[in-house]
């Protein structure tokens, strides 16, 4: 085979160099005789919107006691999984009205083998295992003739390196596969696939049964189903909904196509979820795909800075198969089954109301999506032509977080360290995030999100000249301050009334958080308290010590939180490199993980006594007890506790004595840990997190 050589440059945002050795692109067929036939696809897959490919990559650390090699492993599973696959082993063929169907050719995907001279600790070291990835424009090999959207493969494997004329739709691959030795022994996975063919929850499904094939089985665990007919509409199917995701709209777009981007990756874990909720009312059910889209969607207008009249979109993705009972899809059927509503408002209401506002339109907007809905999309397919639906002032989000791409495990080198698309903005759709899931450098699990804007755009103020946000003088600056000392025995709903009116002399009360648990019975010790007004700050300062029911109050300034949210929900400058400065300095607990203790007593007699045991760690504020199988207590608890040195502190108890039992202190941090989650997951009666919360 001929070999190619690929000299990267440094990368802008990493510094990285490092070289690629390619080998000439080759069709994996499947491995076995396949079916000849054309299948037409639904009138979900073939609409005008959905006619580009997606790149996805992922990244796997080395393992040192296995000599598999992961090229091979991967290329004969290829060839087996397109056994029961085959119609990826096609070409797309256009036939009358626009209708798509694929040619069931078995010609086969496109896959690159390559090698580069870099190892995984050095693209770890310098930030490279995140969107957007250095050099993947140079990586992405155009293999020629394979862009085309009809006859050609529809399937491309590789790093990735862009096939020249790939990229199209028709008459190419519908898969391009490449894969990228290490010099350490790692690998980098990397698929391009045809939208048309499969969404994000059908390609899971492929990697799924290539993961299974790769790892010794013989057949997928779930058969693959065709039956696109499911999702195709009738012909006396009717337009019963009122679809504007594909009206079109006359305004110039708030990204022209063509200008110049730059894009960041932003990770939002359990602090940064808490942050953004305490701009929420605490009384409001929401979840964390509603909490972050709300809140993307009012930054990323503050960043663009438009008219105030301007019309913004938000357009959800929405996974449909759990709308559909009348038939049900099949548990295999690998085609698209989602839905693009659309929330709209006006760039003013964005940038000026409470980020509540936001949020309850994308609540309805989700809400809107029924089975009905999505027969309603079919049939505008077919009524009106598969018309492109709306981009201009749009954001789109895309969420991957339950799609599996964190498992793509083929063997040795198991899990991804990330696993989900390769960049920001799609095709000719540059206002597209998704939502993946990882696990930071800290052991932080979350969510990151890549985010693209003209590049003139990273650091534009609007044009509000009169605000100063560095004046605490100035009337409409909104501050926060902590408040602890309450009664904590109060109900949630009274404490709130309190200090409501407690500050009311100090200018505008915009909203009063406390973390509170579903029964409001358990709750954080800190209220947070925004107000609005000509020296709020030192105002509320000056009521530290003040008396509420009998308790002395503690009040201090928080001043990250206010800075952080002026700039990306209020007044001032949208800066790229603050957006993960959301958590810090907030207050926390930390975890402390306990075991040890008799586990045949009573919950409620071992939480009293673990809380009475490491009140000398802080205050105790919560204690999470699960329930094995059986119904007994776990033999592992959580607990938060408040606090300076916490976590030194509880190991000088580990091994002390609790009630004839000695007590072990395992693992201590902060309230992200994933080690809480599996208590959480199996605890009893234990109140769960409850609105507006923080996430574990």
């Amino acid at each position: 085979m001929d070999h190619y050589q690929v000299s990267l440059p440094p990368s802008t945002t990493t510094g990285l160099l490092f070289k690629v050795h390619r080998k000439q692109p080759e069709l994996v067929t499947p491995a076995k005789p396949t079916p000849r036939e054309l299948k037409p696809l639904s009138d979900i897959d073939d609409q005008q919107g959905l006619r580009f490919q997606i790149p996805v990559i992922f990244f796997y650390r080395p393992n040192l006691t296995s000599n598999h090699d992961p090229v091979q492993v991967i290329k004969k599973a290829l060839a087996e999984t397109l056994v029961y696959y085959y119609p990826f082993a096609g070409r797309l063929r256009e036939g009358p009205n626009r209708k798509l169907a694929v040619d069931c050719t078995g010609e086969g995907v496109l896959f690159i083998e390559a090698d580069a001279d870099v190892a995984f600790a050095e693209l770890e070291e310098a930030d490279a295992l995140l969107p957007p990835f250095p050099c993947l424009e140079e990586l992405l090999f155009d293999v020629a003739g394979s862009n085309e959207l009809l006859n050609t493969p529809l399937l491309l494997v590789q790093l990735l390196f862009d096939v020249a004329g790939s990229n199209e739709l028709l008459n190419t691959p519908l898969f391009l596969v490449q894969v990228t030795r290490l010099k350490c022994g790692g690998f980098i996975f990397a698929l391009r696939f045809n939208h048309t063919m499969t969404d994000g929850a059908g390609v899971s499904l492929f990697l799924k049964s290539l993961c299974e094939l790769a790892c010794g089985l013989h057949t997928p665990s779930v058969p693959p189903v065709w039956d696109r007919h499911l999702l195709t509409a009738s012909a006396s199917a009717s337009v019963t909904h009122t679809h504007r995701e594909y009206e079109k709209k006359d305004e110039i777009d708030t990204i022209p196509i063509g200008v110049p981007l730059v894009s960041r990756s932003f990770f939002f874990g359990a602090g940064e979820f808490s942050a953004i909720r305490r701009l929420l009312p605490s009384g409001l059910h929401n979840t964390t795909f509603e909490a972050l889209t709300s809140f993307l969607w009012r930054c990323r207008t503050v960043a663009l800075s438009p008219n105030p009249n301007t019309e913004m979109r938000m357009t959800c993705i929405i996974n449909s198969r759990g709308k559909l009972s009348n038939p049900p899809l099949p548990q295999g059927y690998y085609g698209n089954v989602f839905v693009i509503p659309v929330a709209i408002a006006s760039a003013g209401d964005l940038m000026e109301k409470p980020l509540e506002f936001a949020l309850r339109l994308i609540q309805e907007t989700k809400a809107s999506v029924t089975e009905d809905y999505v027969r309603s999309v079919t049939a505008l397919m077919t009524t009106r032509g598969r018309p492109m639906f709306v981009t201009a002032g749009n954001y789109i989000v895309s969420d991957l977080r339950h799609f599996d791409f964190g498992k793509v495990d083929f063997g040795p080198w198991g899990k991804p360290v990330y696993g989900g698309t390769a960049k920001a903005g799609i095709a000719v759709f540059p206002g597209v995030s998704f939502y993946v899931p990882f696990k930071n450098k800290m052991g932080e699990t979350g969510t990151v999100v890549a985010i693209s804007l003209p590049d003139h755009y990273k650091k534009r103020p609007l044009p509000d000249p009169k605000y100063q946000p560095e004046d605490d003088n100035n009337p409409r600056r909104n501050i926060t301050v902590i408040v602890s000392g309450y009664d904590k025995s109060l109900p949630v709903d009274t404490i709130t009334t309190l200090l409501r009116e407690h500050f009311s002399s100090c200018g505008e009360i915009t909203r009063v958080y406390i973390h509170a648990h579903a029964d409001s019975k358990i709750h954080n010790k800190y209220a947070f308290v925004d107000i609005i007004g000509v020296g709020a700050k030192e105002k509320a300062l000056h009521l530290s010590g003040s008396d509420v029911g009998g308790h002395k109050l503690l009040v201090k300034f928080k001043p990250v939180s206010t800075k952080y949210f002026s700039e990306f929900t209020h007044e001032e400058a949208f800066d790229w490199s603050e957006l993960n400065e959301i958590s810090r300095n907030n207050p926390r607990p930390t975890v402390v993980m306990v075991s040890g203790y008799d586990t045949r007593l009573p919950e409620e007699s071992v939480s009293s006594a673990l809380s009475k045991h490491f009140s000398s760690c802080g205050e105790v504020d919560l204690v999470i007890i699960g329930l094995n199988k059986d119904g007994d207590l776990r033999d592992t608890v959580g607990m938060e506790i408040w606090g300076e040195g916490v976590a030194e502190k509880a190991r000088e108890l580990s091994g002390s004595d609790m009630g004839g039992w000695k007590v072990v202190v395992g693992h201590c941090s902060g309230p992200r840990d994933v080690r809480l989650n599996e208590i959480h997951r199996g605890r009893s009666h234990v109140p769960k997190r409850g609105r507006g919360g923080r996430l574990y």
